[in-house]
């Protein structure tokens, strides 16, 4: 973990003439560990920190845009209200961080681990989030239009008013996922593990999903326990 006076050097450094460059100075004498730092507003636009470790630091309102976080350590961190558009944080641990409201528009999570993640109000607009763990994570109000989903585990998730037109939920796995309000017209699903997913006011119809019949629509109801309202 970094010392006080090298995380108080690089909360200020990207104010600093070539501050990306300084900063990857600092990234390295902290041994890409900056766990517990302020870089709240930060500008890390582009950059590749892969592999650093942010456990609980404070990146709300910061640039992120385009940046490479690949198998990066952010457990517990707060990156609300950040831009991540374009980023990539495949293969990271976001278990129980704070990504409400963040940009993460064309974002790539493919196999992050986001269990009990905030995402509120988070825009994800046609990220990728293949295999990802999103299981007991709150997405209220997300927006994840044309978001591709495919083997992700949304086990015990909220996505209660979440904008999910033509969300890609193959394989997916849903077992007592909170749908409630959610607008999913054109969503493509193969599901998985449907067993207690509440689906009530989406008003649900065959066309909706297309690779579910209506005969199947009907056993999953019978079956799985799921409660259309």
């Amino acid at each position: 973990m970094p010392n006080s006076a090298l995380i108080d050097e690089m909360r200020n450094i990207y104010k600093l003439p070539n501050a990306k460059a300084k900063f990857r100075v600092c990234l390295e004498k902290a041994n890409h560990d900056l766990s517990n730092s302020n870089l709240g507003g930060a500008n890390l636009s582009g950059m590749d920190i892969s592999g650093t470790k942010l456990k609980n630091s404070n990146l709300g309102g910061a640039d992120l845009s385009e940046a490479k976080l690949r198998k990066s350590y952010l457990r517990g961190a707060n990156l609300g209200g950040a831009n991540m558009s374009y980023s990539d944080l495949s293969a990271s641990d976001l278990q129980t961080a704070n990504l409400g409201s963040a940009n993460l528009a064309y974002a790539r999570l493919d196999s992050a681990n986001a269990r009990g993640a905030n995402i509120s109000g988070a825009y994800l607009g046609y990220a990728s989030l293949k295999g990802a763990n999103l299981s007991d994570s709150y997405m209220w109000g997300a927006f994840l239009k044309g978001c591709d989903l495919t083997g992700a585990n949304l086990e015990n998730a909220y996505l209660r008013g979440a904008d999910l037109k033509g969300a890609i939920f193959r394989k997916a796995k849903l077992n007592g996922t909170d749908l409630s309000g959610a607008s999913i017209k054109g969503l493509k699903a193969e599901c998985q593990c449907l067993a207690g997913i509440l689906i009530s006011s989406c008003s649900l119809k065959a066309s909706d999903l297309p690779s579910i019949s209506k005969k199947d629509l009907v056993k999953i109801a019978n079956y799985k326990g799921i409660i259309i309202i």
